[in-house]
């Protein structure tokens, strides 16, 4: 594993590509909006230079935040009558080997034209910017270039739920599959609601964890017809147990064996009842049923026996396995055919919901080249910032690596990228977030910008190690617990993340006073 490299600032950083590995409290916005002035007014006589920056936040209150810290920065340090006591821009001004006046020359003619051309600032969420590439791409992507754009994710499902429902007359297969899915689900648990979890499987769908495999699947008659193949090998046990049932009744009634026979009770409810009908009861048999054995003259049971218990060793885990799949393809059917009518709402309404634009993107990006897409999207960016980056799914980073990597590699410029990210923040893996990605980004594991072995460009991981928002006792306190804490987890990589070297801070809030409280 690499370790983290401790650069004195990012702002001095040598690597185009820096990964800020930065714990709460740690001033990691602070450092984020200080790059980004940075990469803005390090080109002389380019006060547009905000404009080739592209910098996601994972929120839009995040993002309107960033973009009024940016401008307010600019026009304070604008204005100031001593800018060579500005605290915030001195490390500006000394790691571009700049003096603090022609520094703000630079920002009073960059705040002058971005107060001017506010709405050119690009900062967003990254949902907001695979909008504005799925917009770039309408018609390769078959959609009308007056789309409308659904947040309504719920309600998109619901509605094609409906449509399924009306069409169940016309497929007689998936109506039967539907209801003996329906059946099935209520027989386990009695306050199953078929709607409630059909729409939230629907909604489901769309997670970046199971698109990608239900796409893969074939359409829900071809799924219908592999479960019916199933269920007739279920049939075909469950007729084999009904036999040797059957032929143990008989056994017992020409032999009067039941009140011979020990362990009957056990016998009876699993053999004689059970096994009447193993297309619902499971095939299995307590150790009882095979110890049970007749007093005097046993050997027409024992002989029994030996060929139940060759019956039930053969078939019982190919019946459930049988019986879990049939129901998995009954369930993967009936979503499938709700996503074909989800797909053809869209298309009847012309919408589509926020949560699709990721995948388009994606399937896109495997066949169009970079400078395409730049050329397509009418600008070319010099340098790229993302927030929050532990909460970014793989999806997220995928598409938007191809513009990184072109902007790092095909250009002259100087150009940089800058991710922050937390590890041990990240709480949104349920939507696609993959704090995986961004410790493998720490640690200099990540393969994503490696061709043929070799790295396309350097990265270089930086710390910030001090903590401005907390007093020194709980900062104490939480390097020491989180570091006894790393060996309680399961994973190596998640231990890592919490080793001393790790999340050790330094405090800079001075000790609070001792408070009594009562």
């Amino acid at each position: 594993m690499s370790k983290s490299v401790q650069s004195d600032s990012p702002l001095t950083a040598k690597a185009p590509f820096l990964v800020l590995d930065a714990s709460a409290g740690s001033g990691k916005t602070y450092t984020l909006v200080q790059h980004i002035l940075m990469s803005a007014l390090k080109h002389p006589k380019t006060e547009y230079a905000y404009q080739k920056i592209l910098a996601i936040t994972f929120t839009n209150n995040a993002a309107d935040e960033m973009k009024t810290r940016l401008l307010e920065h600019l026009l304070v340090f604008s204005k100031s009558d001593e800018p060579q006591k500005d605290p915030f821009f001195r490390p500006i001004w000394e790691a571009l080997e700049l003096d603090a006046n022609e520094l703000q020359s630079r920002a009073a003619s960059t705040a002058k034209h971005m107060l001017h051309n506010y709405s050119t600032l690009n900062v967003g969420t990254i949902d907001q910017f695979t909008h504005r590439l799925v917009r770039t791409f309408t018609k390769d992507l078959n959609l009308e270039d007056n789309f409308e754009v659904r947040l309504d994710l719920d309600a998109m499902v619901a509605e094609a739920l409906e449509g399924l429902y009306s069409s169940l007359g016309d497929r007689s297969d998936l109506k039967k599959a539907m209801v003996a899915l329906v059946h099935e689900r209520m027989a386990r648990d009695e306050s199953y609601n078929p709607d409630y979890h059909l729409k939230k499987e629907g909604k489901d769908s769309f997670e970046e964890d199971n698109w990608q495999y239900l796409e893969k699947l074939p359409p829900p008659e071809r799924l219908i017809s592999v479960e019916l193949e199933l269920k007739r090998q279920i049939e075909a046990i469950s007729n084999e147990g009904k036999g040797l049932s059957n032929e143990a009744r008989t056994l017992i009634e020409e032999h009067g064996l039941e009140g011979s026979i020990v362990q009957y009770k056990h016998v009876k409810n699993h053999i004689l009842d059970k096994w009447q009908n193993l297309t619902k009861n499971p095939l299995s048999a307590v150790d009882s049923v095979w110890k049970s054995y007749v007093k005097k003259n046993g050997q027409v049971w024992e002989d029994f026996l030996n060929k139940a218990k060759r019956f039930e060793s053969k078939n019982k885990r190919k019946l459930l396995a049988l019986k879990l799949a049939a129901v998995k393809l009954q369930r993967l059917a009936a979503i499938k055919a709700l996503l074909q009518k989800f797909d053809d709402l869209q298309k009847s309404q012309n919408t589509m919901p926020l949560s699709s634009f990721n995948k388009l993107i994606y399937k896109e990006l495997d066949h169009e080249p970079a400078g395409f897409i730049y050329a397509r999207l009418g600008e070319k960016y010099w340098h790229f910032y993302i927030d929050e980056f532990q909460d970014t799914s793989q999806i997220q980073f995928t598409n938007l690596h191809p513009l990184i990597e072109h902007t790092l590699t095909k250009d002259e410029f100087k150009n940089s990228a800058l991710i922050v990210g937390d590890a041990k923040q990240s709480i949104y893996r349920w939507r696609g977030g993959k704090a995986e990605q961004f410790m493998a980004l720490v640690d200099n594991e990540h393969p994503i910008n490696k061709a043929g072995g070799f790295e396309q460009y350097k990265r270089e991981t930086l710390r910030l190690e001090k903590n401005y928002r907390t007093y020194g006792a709980i900062v104490d306190f939480n390097n020491k617990l989180f570091a006894a804490m790393s060996s309680e987890l399961g994973l190596e990589g998640h231990q890592n993340v919490y080793l001393s070297n790790r999340v050790h801070q330094t405090a800079t809030k001075e000790a609070e006073r001792t408070k009594t409280f009562i």
